[in-house]
């Protein structure tokens, strides 16, 4: 059973005004065209982190610009230090074959190549 206390909690909590991002999430897009205009790639924030997504607008298909998971796994191999794949550490990504490159924000890892992590989305 909730106390009085309780609600008068709950009702400040109404009465705040929210913080800016704090009710959408995802809503700020900034396509990065590669391909001649064929395809983008954009970084979203989703609440919990920080993702890329690789767009194919003629086909319809939009899909993780890479294996975040596997990359993350090759940075903390190569970096011997544990690497979150919601907190990459590069906000941009050039997209080169099968391959994803990056300048990391570790001045240790400062440039890096990863084969074999990028999806296979083609144009249209």
């Amino acid at each position: 059973m909730s106390t009085t206390q309780d609600y008068a909690a709950a009702e400040q909590l109404l009465r705040r005004p929210a913080r800016p991002g704090e009710l959408v999430i995802g809503d700020k897009v900034m396509p990065q065209w590669i391909d001649g205009g064929a395809r983008f790639w954009y970084a979203v924030s989703d609440g919990a982190g920080r993702r890329f997504v690789l767009v194919a607008p003629a086909a319809g298909a939009r899909e993780p610009a890479f294996d975040h998971a596997l990359l993350a796994a090759a940075l903390a191999a190569a970096s011997g230090q544990q690497v979150d794949p919601e907190a990459l550490p590069f906000m941009v990504i050039e997209l080169a074959g099968n391959a994803v490159e990056f300048d990391a924000a570790d001045p240790a890892r400062r440039r890096g190549r990863a084969a074999g992590v990028r999806h296979r989305l083609r144009a249209g």
